[in-house]
């Protein structure tokens, strides 16, 4: 092989064959021995007696030589020349042997002359190829010289059958020889600069490789020091294998007590500019040795796997289903992650352990593993699966450096090193979680747990991402130990910070694992992650505090916690007189105590350590503030506050209600079935005084009247009608006859409304089907509430006299009305969880009725313990074609959540408004007939501030024009009349378009037919 061969595009880099004199002896050792103690001076060197004697390469002798920087230099005995003995060995000719071995080291560039310094790298424009690592500083002593590998051999998951797709990686340890290290090659990142030059001459060669498809480059669980070489073979094996090349030293080269986490293997001398670097004694550098250490514990690793896995094919199958588990929680890549390493090396400690059987089936693995990770405390009692006669380090030594310690086989290496106390406490949560999926027999634990994925944003309340992380200043320590990589630099202190500023506001925080991505082997490495995403799981009972209670004023505690917030810290008297420190944070609305977690994080972070917070918890919430509406009693918010002033006034006209006498029958409750009762109307009835109008409205006897409809041109102000329903004691009394029962009702009606007017001073208006009332601002529609109307509504007499129950569109409108609906919402304002299912028995029947009556059931099946048919809700609605279409919408919806979550721009109204290029008809509706205007998603810019006086009861006040809609009224219209023909879609809260599509079937040609004509009465 000629030299020009590795290189085919160009010959010999420039400058490949300059060597500084002073390393010109440096580059002549092909191999150096290592101690256990980190060298520091070059009087260690030399006093090192394990470098005296002579050494051999292959059949060349090599002269007795001392380390010196890194390198070597010739020691000479003796500086008088003449007294020197010629050896007549060495003008000896070669022999062929030698000659042969000469020719393929010098072609191989193998030779000691073609030795390039580290920080000579102008080589790699020859072949295309960029240095897959950052390199701060860029200088460096010590050479590299590409030496074929001593062996290649598969590791990891594929070498133990254990690997999970879509993709399968193959990991290859590519062995570098000992020849291409030097002396002090632990020392200030050499091991891993030459490890990356390394791969970048593989890279090189492969990419103009005819079975090579592409390369590209990968860091290895985000570890800035460690990348990899990906390459993807040609043909349709690229598309779902991937092999990872990962260089290795050959065993022997390093000593692992050299990378052992009290060790220095970054000098601050080489490493700060600065005058001011950290002296002697230097501070550990457990970070920096860990990514070094990895490479070297590869084999042994291996070696402890193999011997728990060798021969138990269900041990692996539980080891799958585990990193699967991991996979779909996103918790197995990214810097610090829980990877799939880590779980082999737990699986097999266990089985060596003999706390995971053999003999077991992959569920038992599975759920022993997840048992011991939800018991487990890594993070206070680390676990070593090291030998305890091994001499290594204690695991009380890697707790003083790292959050959380797994030690591994050798005793060196912490696989956990890099991951933080929150993401381990949050693996605890999910294994513990897992293990009550597993023990809930009424749960599909597989499909929840392993074919579900769990997005990260989806799991917390709260998500925070924070930006420039660079700007966080670190002390020179720190940034020794991780080489000023970003993220872990500022990871730390943000975290500690979270924790002691949130404290009891949250029950858990977690940090978002980025994966890292691929690129290209002709571009440079992707810049260091310049933020970190956290989520929140906020505790309901402190979470909305508004005031921090500190330590007594004038103790040591105090000072320390005005230290931590600073000038935000203040004085102040609590209840039981104690006069403590405090932080207060201000609050006027229930939104406002929502994000008082925001407020504490945006004070730490942006305020406090001058970082961009982005905080993402209240975003969607704009859509349900009056932007144009304005309350003279209060602040809206979001509405909280005008249910709350409903509820109030509700529970007065209740209690009224029920205290009314002369009545035929006792009132016993009165019910509310709107949707303010539940805590979920998206704009809640605001109270105000009303007054007629000269044009939409006139004055009637009690209520406020329109005037004639034809000739409106605008929709009177929009005044919800708020729904209660009366139920009343029982009686036999109630006649069986349906009309009459109706006609007893109405009575009612107007009885209850004389009562209110004459024993209350209310106005109310009675009417057949209901009675409307005027309380405190607000018109309350209350229904009389029979049972039994229901069943006569089902009633049907056959004509042979036979009578029957058959469920009606009526029926099911009234039993819904009067008996579902209340009891739904009695249960969500009574603060108990309305869709909670009953007992495992009930759960257990309605899943049998689903699976036995799919096919008679409708599309959507939606069962509660109080409506177990499941179709209460959906038997008419929604249709297929509509659930599908919803589906389809709330897709693509979540999509664009997830791609626009955190860009400055994001548009948070987007999804909310309908694509109309999807129907077949635009209907544009006259905005002043429409009275929920103010309500829309995209309200009018110029459209004046509405400001709604307080409302103020005076004697013989009249009832609004209320519930009053004219778009409602020309949609139903519409339905009424068209449904046989088109679908009509339209948003209620204020939308000024009406979507037509027709219906296909109503398009298709038809034979004349005089049966098929549809009847129309002409006036």
């Amino acid at each position: 092989m000629e030299r020009s061969e590795f290189y085919p595009n160009q010959g010999i880099p420039e400058g490949f064959f300059d060597i500084d004199e002073s390393d010109e002896e440096d580059v002549n050792n092909a191999s150096d021995s290592n101690d256990d103690e980190t060298i520091k001076s070059e009087s260690d060197i030399e006093d090192d007696r394990s470098l005296d004697g002579e050494e051999r390469l292959g059949d060349v002798e090599i002269t007795k030589k001392r380390p010196f920087d890194g390198g070597t230099e010739p020691v000479s005995k003796k500086k008088n020349k003449k007294n020197k003995q010629l050896d007549p060995k060495l003008y000896k000719p070669p022999t062929v042997k030698e000659l042969n071995q000469l020719r393929e080291t010098e072609n191989l560039f193998n030779s000691n002359l073609f030795r390039l310094q580290l920080s000579d790298q102008g080589w790699l424009k020859s072949i295309n190829v960029k240095m897959p690592m950052k390199q701060q500083p860029f200088e460096g002593k010590g050479s590299f010289q590409f030496i074929k590998p001593s062996a290649v051999s598969i590791v990891g998951s594929f070498a133990s059958n254990s690997c999970v797709g879509p993709d399968v990686c193959i990991d290859l340890a590519v062995e570098m020889p000992r020849q291409c290290f030097q002396q002090s090659d632990h020392l200030n990142e050499r091991y891993l600069r030459k490890s990356a030059l390394y791969l970048c001459h593989l890279a090189g060669t492969l990419q103009s490789c005819h079975l090579v498809q592409s390369a590209s480059f990968r860091l290895c669980q985000g570890d800035p020091l460690r990348p990899l070489l990906e390459v993807r073979p040609v043909g349709k094996l690229g598309k779902r294998v991937v092999v990872a090349l990962r260089p290795v030293p050959q065993s022997g080269v390093f000593k692992l007590a050299r990378f052992s986490p009290e060790k220095n293997n970054i000098r601050p001398s080489w490493f700060f500019t600065t005058s001011d670097a950290i002296e002697d004694p230097y501070p550990p550098t457990p970070h920096h040795n860990h990514s070094a250490i990895q490479d070297l514990a590869t084999t042994a690793n291996q070696e402890y796997c193999r011997q728990a896995l060798e021969g138990h094919p269900n041990i692996k199958d539980g080891i799958r289903l585990l990193k699967v588990w991991l996979t779909q929680r996103k918790l197995n890549k990214g810097y610090g992650s829980f990877g799939g390493h880590i779980v082999a090396q737990l699986v097999s400690h266990l089985v060596l352990q003999k706390r995971i059987s053999v003999l077991g089936s992959s569920y038992q693995v599975v759920r022993a593993t997840w048992v011991y990770l939800a018991q487990s405390d890594w993070t206070n009692f680390g676990v070593s699966l090291a030998e305890p006669s091994m001499g290594t380090p204690p695991v009380s030594e890697f707790h003083q450096h790292f959050e959380v310690v797994l030690v591994d086989s050798t005793g060196y290496c912490n696989l956990c090193a890099n991951m933080s106390k929150e993401t381990y406490e949050r693996v605890k949560r999910e294994a513990d979680l897992a293990v009550r999926c597993l023990d809930n027999p009424n749960i599909n634990s597989f499909q929840v747990l392993f074919m579900t994925p769990v997005p990260f944003y989806r799991q917390y309340d709260h998500i925070v991402r924070v930006s420039h992380l660079s700007r966080l200043e670190t002390d020179q320590v720190r940034q020794l130990d991780h080489t000023n990589h970003t993220l872990p630099l500022a990871q730390v202190p943000i975290l500690a910070t979270l924790r002691e500023g949130l404290g009891r506001r949250v029950t858990a925080i977690a940090v978002s694992l980025e994966d890292t991505p691929h690129w290209s082997i002709s571009i440079d490495p992707p810049a260091s992650a310049d933020s970190l995403t956290v989520g929140l799981t906020l505790d309901p009972v402190h979470a909305f505090i508004n005031i921090d209670k500190g330590p007594t004023a004038n103790t040591e505690e105090a000072e320390k916690f005005r230290d931590f917030w600073g000038p935000k810290s203040e004085l102040r008297r609590f209840p039981d007189s104690s006069i403590c420190e405090a932080v207060v944070w201000p609050v006027i609305t229930l939104a406002d105590k929502r994000l008082v977690c925001g407020q504490v994080v945006e004070y730490l972070l942006a305020s406090r350590l001058g970082l961009k917070v982005t905080y993402v918890a209240d975003q969607y919430e704009t859509l349900i503030k009056h932007s144009k509406v304005k309350p003279a009693d209060f602040e809206y918010g979001t509405g909280e506050e005008a249910t709350l002033a409903v509820l109030s006034v509700f529970n007065e006209l209740s209690k009224q209600v029920r205290e009314l006498n002369d009545l035929p029958l006792e009132i016993i409750s009165v019910q509310g079935t709107s949707p303010v009762f539940r805590y979920t109307d998206t704009f809640p009835p605001l109270a105000t005084q009303s007054r007629p109008g000269k044009k939409v409205t006139k004055d009637g006897p009690t209520c406020i009247l329109l005037n004639d409809t034809s000739a409106i041109g605008m929709a009177p102000r929009w005044i919800p009608v708020i729904e209660a329903v009366i139920q009343l004691a029982l009686s036999k009394k109630w006649p069986n006859d349906l009309e009459a029962v109706r006609r007893i009702k109405a009575a009612f009606h107007v009885e209850v409304a004389k009562c209110l007017s004459q024993q209350c001073g209310l106005t109310a208006q009675p009417h057949p089907n209901f009675l409307d009332v005027l309380k405190g601002g607000f018109v309350f529609r209350l229904r009389l509430a029979y049972p039994r109307e229901v069943g006569l509504l089902k009633r049907h007499v056959t004509p042979h006299g036979v009578t029957t129950y058959v469920d009606t569109d009526e029926s099911r409108d009234l039993e819904k009305d009067i008996v579902h609906i209340p009891t739904i919402t009695g249960a969500v304002h009574g603060y108990v969880l309305s869709l909670r299912l009953g007992v495992c028995e009930e759960v257990v029947e309605i899943e049998g009725v689903f699976q036995s009556s799919r096919a008679t059931l409708p599309p959507l099946f939606l069962a509660t313990s109080y409506q177990p048919s499941g179709v209460v809700w959906t038997k008419r609605n929604p249709t297929l074609q509509i659930l599908v279409r919803t589906a389809m919408l709330a897709k693509e919806s979540l999509t664009i959540v997830e791609e626009k979550l955190f860009s400055r721009h994001f548009d948070t109204k987007l999804i909310f408004r309908p694509p109309l290029d999807v129907y077949d008809v635009l209907i544009y509706l006259r905005p002043l007939l429409n009275p929920r205007r103010l309500e829309a998603v995209d309200v009018n810019k110029d459209q004046p501030l509405v400001n709604l006086p307080s409302y103020q009861y005076h004697q013989g006040e009249k009832l609004p024009v209320a519930g009053f809609n004219p778009v409602q009224c020309y949609l139903q219209e519409l339905r009424e009349t068209y449904s046989e023909f088109a679908l009509f879609f339209h948003d209620s809260y204020g939308g000024q378009v009406v979507g037509v599509l027709w219906i296909p079937a109503a398009m298709e040609v038809l034979d004349f037919k005089v049966s098929a004509l549809m009847t129309i009465d002409l006036y």
